[in-house]
């Protein structure tokens, strides 16, 4: 079994606290484009779904809600 990416969980927090992969590319000093490729190999190893993805806005899913609950954007 492979192990976890530890970044992704990282990243998600940031992103959940933003909602917004752009604001959390900025304070990470990454691109958009790699915060994205984060959270979907995440999302693909948790077999989740985090976020729902609408243009220009992200909400958290059910199962992102316990992990991202504590983070207010």
């Amino acid at each position: 079994m492979k192990s976890l990416p530890l970044a992704g969980f990282g990243t998600f927090a940031i992103a959940a606290r933003h909602l917004s992969f752009t604001k959390a590319a900025q304070e990470m000093h990454l691109t958009q484009g790699a915060v994205s490729q984060q959270i979907r190999q995440l999302e693909e190893r948790l077999k989740l779904t985090l976020f729902v993805r609408y243009h220009r806005r992200l909400e958290l899913t059910v199962a992102g809600s316990p992990f991202g609950c504590s983070v207010k954007p």
